[in-house]
C-alpha cells in the first residue's frame, strides 16, 4: 500500500511537471511568434525596397518596441529616394546637354560640308556627321527613358536605323527598304553606344556601295539575346563585297571602326557572308 501511495504521488508530480513544461513551451512559442513576426515583416519590407520598390511601405507591427525601428527605416528610405530622384534629374540633364552639344557639332560639320569642294571630302564629312548623330541618338534615348540605367533596344535601334537611312538617302538619292527583327530588351549605355556605331557604319556602307546600278534595295537588322549572348545581324541584298574584300577592309575606316568596337571593346566576334548580298553576324558576350 505504501508503494502504491508513493507511485501515485510520483505520477501526480510527473503530471504536474508535464503540464508545466507544456505550458512553458506554449508560452515560449506564443512569445516567439509575437516578437519574430514583426521582425520577419520588417525584413520582407526591406527586401522589397532593396529590390527597387521604393513605394513599398514599412508595415506597422503595433509593437511599441519596434515602432522606432520602423520609423527609422521609413525615414532612411525617404532620404534614399530623394537622393535617387536628384541623381536621376542630374543624369537626364547631362544626357540632354551632351546630346545638344553633339547636335551643334553635327550642324557645324553640315555647314562646313556645304563649302567644301570635291565629292570625297563631302562624303567624309557626311560620314563624320552620321557618326556624331549615332552617338547623340544614344544620349537622346537615355534622356527620354524613365529608367536612366538602360534603354529599350527595339525602340532605340529602330529609330536609329530609320534616321540613318533617311539622312543618307537624302544625300545619295536612293530608295531603301528596311526589314527589322529587333527583340525588346533593356540595354545599358556601355552596350548601346558601340552597337549603335556598328549599325551606323554598316548601314552607311550598304547605302553607299551595295546597290550600285540599282534603283532600290533592302537592308535588314536582326537583334536578339540567346543564352547570355548578344546576337546582331546586319545585312543587305546588294552586290556583295569584292573578292579582295580583306585587302579593302584594312583601308576602310568604317570597317576598321566596326572591327575595333566588336573585338576590342565588346570582346565579340564578327563573321561576313557574301553569298547573297552582304551579311554581317556579330556574337557578343552580354549576360543582361
Amino acid at each position: 500500500m505504501l508503494n502504491d501511495e508513493i507511485n501515485s504521488v510520483v505520477l501526480f508530480q510527473l503530471g504536474i511537471y508535464a503540464i508545466f513544461v507544456a505550458l512553458f513551451f506554449t508560452l515560449l512559442i506564443v512569445l516567439t511568434k509575437t516578437f519574430t513576426k514583426p521582425i520577419r515583416d520588417i525584413v520582407e519590407d526591406v527586401d522589397a525596397i532593396a529590390g527597387g520598390d521604393y513605394d513599398h511601405e514599412i508595415r506597422s507591427s503595433g509593437v511599441r518596441e519596434f515602432s522606432q525601428l520602423e520609423e527609422s527605416i521609413s525615414n532612411m528610405v525617404e532620404k534614399i529616394v530623394g537622393a535617387l530622384d536628384e541623381k536621376t534629374v542630374l543624369l537626364h540633364e547631362l544626357h540632354h546637354r551632351v546630346k545638344n552639344n553633339l547636335q551643334i557639332i553635327s550642324g557645324i560639320i553640315q555647314l562646313q560640308s556645304g563649302s567644301v569642294g570635291g565629292t570625297a571630302a563631302k562624303e567624309a564629312l557626311l560620314m563624320c556627321e552620321n557618326r556624331i548623330r549615332a552617338i547623340a541618338s544614344v544620349h537622346e534615348s537615355f534622356y527620354r527613358a524613365d529608367d536612366i540605367s538602360s534603354v529599350d533596344s527595339k525602340e532605340h535601334f529602330t529609330s536609329l536605323a530609320f534616321n540613318i537611312i533617311q539622312s543618307l538617302c537624302d544625300y545619295e538619292d536612293c530608295r531603301v527598304n528596311l526589314e527589322l527583327d529587333i527583340k525588346k530588351h533593356r540595354l545599358p549605355i556601355d552596350l548601346v553606344m558601340p552597337l549603335s556605331l556598328v549599325i551606323n557604319e554598316i548601314l552607311s556602307n550598304s547605302v553607299k556601295y551595295a546597290f550600285a546600278g540599282r534603283e532600290s534595295g533592302t537592308i535588314g537588322i536582326r537583334f536578339r539575346l540567346r543564352d547570355g549572348r548578344i546576337l546582331l545581324d546586319v545585312w543587305d541584298d546588294g552586290i556583295g563585297l569584292p573578292e579582295d574584300y580583306e585587302k579593302h577592309r584594312q583601308g576602310s575606316l568604317g570597317l576598321t571602326i566596326v572591327k575595333r568596337l566588336i573585338r576590342d571593346q565588346l570582346k565579340g566576334t564578327m563573321t561576313v557572308n557574301t553569298e547573297r548580298g552582304t551579311w554581317y553576324s556579330f556574337d557578343i558576350p552580354g549576360d543582361i
